[in-house]
């Protein structure tokens, strides 16, 4: 029996690098797994070097990146493998992506979904563990605003196609017990899935894949087991923390005296700033689902624990209210049904619609 943990995006800088730190329940749930999973949305580095497509747009200017200190989080929660597949590893642009690699090498973090080129890039992990074969696939879409698309000399992220995948899930599948996809997807701040990713999660699990675990929407969406599988469209942030942002919206890291100025203005939403600001993660942005998989030969498990990071940047477990586990549970009920969950996102796009006109 192998337990494995994952977990949803993780942005190790902010405001938890300078403050944040790991609560004992964390710690202890964490030593229980034979291997820990993660999405690290964010490139390491010091912001000298500036993703080339952001930096000259400023509507796309939302850059993200941590200190190489920072690192530590990853070490003390013992992340063994991290996903690169996401939009804010190459906010540094590709150098920023190659530095990254080269600290996550240094301190043996596995990782996946991109790479300094094209060959690395769509490599997967294979652990070993307990004699049994476990692959960790990632993907990126190509169609987003910073694609980074590799070759066989420049650094990039590996994308999503469909045939691909599926293509990579039964290649691997001949060789290993198991394989997990991770792609990053789906609408930002919704607890319903797109139905294209809903489809494409089926048609994945059906090629032979273990569980497909998703990323990117910052909100914990559904986890349902489908056939033989797992699907996981989002796990949501597991730490994903206020920080302060200078124009147009660059991650910024003040010293002691900026810090303690009064009256930074504080926001909650992605506007484009004039002036340092203060950007909190709003409530539902600071909860995510540790997912653990169990995979023996004659079963596939999943238990579920969900996190919160508080106001004070402590990340701890979180029992959810009642409200939202209603919801998971009637969106997890209905994504079973291809056909019932496209015709209620549909209806639920048109009465947003219409509260909007009468509004």
């Amino acid at each position: 029996m192998i337990k494995i943990g994952f977990v949803g995006d993780i942005n190790p800088g902010g405001e938890f690098y300078l403050s944040g730190r790991i609560s004992p329940d964390v710690q202890s749930v964490f030593r229980e797994f034979d291997i820990r999973v993660a999405t690290l949305e964010s490139s390491f580095g010091n912001g000298n070097t500036l993703c080339h497509i952001k930096s000259n747009d400023p509507k796309l200017g939302n850059i993200i990146f941590s200190p190489d200190e920072s690192i530590k989080v990853l070490k003390d929660l013992g992340i063994d493998v991290v996903s690169l597949a996401n939009n804010h590893v190459c906010d540094l642009d590709r150098d920023g992506l190659i530095h990254t690699i080269d600290l996550l090498d240094k301190n043996n973090i596995a990782h996946f979904g991109a790479g300094k080129n094209q060959h690395q890039a769509s490599e997967p992990v294979i652990i070993n563990k307990k004699g049994t074969k476990i692959c960790f696939l990632g993907y990126f879409p190509p169609e987003w605003e910073a694609p980074y698309p590799p070759d066989d000399l420049l650094a990039g992220l590996n994308h999503f196609y469909l045939d691909k995948v599926i293509s990579d899930v039964k290649t691997y599948k001949k060789i290993c017990n198991y394989v997990f996809v991770m792609p990053h997807w789906g609408q930002e701040h919704t607890r319903f899935p797109l139905v294209n990713d809903v489809i494409n999660a089926k048609k994945i699990i059906e090629a032979g894949a273990t569980a497909v675990i998703g990323s990117h929407t910052h909100t914990v969406q559904p986890i349902i087991k489908y056939k033989c599988g797992i699907i996981a469209t989002s796990l949501g942030n597991f730490i994903f923390p206020d920080r302060y942002i200078v124009p147009p919206r660059l991650t910024y890291y003040p010293n002691i005296e900026e810090r303690g100025k009064k009256n930074i203005p504080i926001t909650y939403s992605y506007p484009i700033v004039q002036e340092l600001t203060f950007k909190k993660i709003p409530q539902s942005g600071r909860q995510g689902t540790i997912c653990e998989v169990v995979v023996d030969e004659s079963f596939l498990a999943i238990n579920r624990l969900n996190t919160i990071l508080d106001d004070v940047h402590v990340l701890k477990i979180h029992n959810q209210n009642f409200k939202v586990k209603v919801q998971l549970f009637v969106i997890g009920l209905l994504i079973r049904w291809t056909f019932v969950y496209r015709v209620v996102v549909k209806f639920k796009q048109i009465f947003n619609r219409l509260i909007c006109k009468i509004r």
